[in-house]
């Protein structure tokens, strides 16, 4: 499931970065829809699948603790003359810019969503200061900052339980949020009418699907 969630992470990021697109009524839908294509398609095809059809066939997977660095080890071993640690550590490498990137794009909307917020007046006014210098919302990036890291802090000093816990609560604020996202666009999808409308209401019903199921 942890390696699902890697697969399609990020896409959420053609909507926070809406604000800067040319044409955002036609540019957000076909980034979203095309973004998930290809993830889905290739991630899911090949690497997803592909792992979770080797584990069945190898005890010694099974019962590994780190079952995709003992895979690439043997698929190096086998098809690159030997060198499947090699193959193990370029694996890893990808994983640590994929964590980091994620990192990254999770901050990257949630500035965007207090910034929007403040604009609102539902969180305090000093989180929108903007630097003459800059149009970076300085405040709202170091606080978030600063509790993203104590919340990592705080798992990495639990031990795994904690670190268990503080997982599992954001996978399921994950899947929570994206389920009110998906109601909100039946709701509003069913007071218009057209072949856009009834597109957008069957995809959020699939992701919806998606979601609870």
């Amino acid at each position: 499931a942890s390696l699902s969630i890697f697969l399609v992470i990020g896409f959420e990021a053609v909507v926070s970065l809406g604000v800067a697109a040319a044409n955002p009524r036609r540019g957000i839908p076909r980034g979203t829809i095309i973004s998930l294509l290809i993830q889905g398609l290739l991630a899911y095809s090949i690497q997803y699948f592909a792992f979770n059809a080797a584990l069945p066939g190898s005890p010694a997977l099974l019962a590994s603790n780190a079952p995709l660095g003992d895979l690439a080890i043997q698929i190096g071993d086998t098809l690159l003359a030997g060198n499947g640690y090699t193959l193990m550590m370029v694996v890893a490498a990808s994983v640590l810019l994929a964590g980091l990137a994620a990192c990254l794009t999770s901050l990257n909307t949630g500035v965007r969503t207090t910034f929007a917020m403040t604009l609102d007046d539902e969180v305090p006014e000093f989180l929108t200061l903007l630097p003459e210098s800059s149009v970076t919302p300085y405040n709202a990036v170091l606080i978030l900052a600063a509790v993203s890291g104590g919340v990592g802090v705080l798992g990495t000093l639990g031990g795994i339980p904690a670190l268990l816990g503080i997982t599992l609560a954001a996978n399921l604020g994950a899947f929570m949020l994206y389920s009110i996202i998906c109601v909100l666009t039946i709701l509003v999808s069913l007071r218009e009418a057209g072949k856009r409308a009834g597109l957008s209401r069957l995809l959020a019903l699939l992701g919806l699907e998606g979601r609870t199921a």
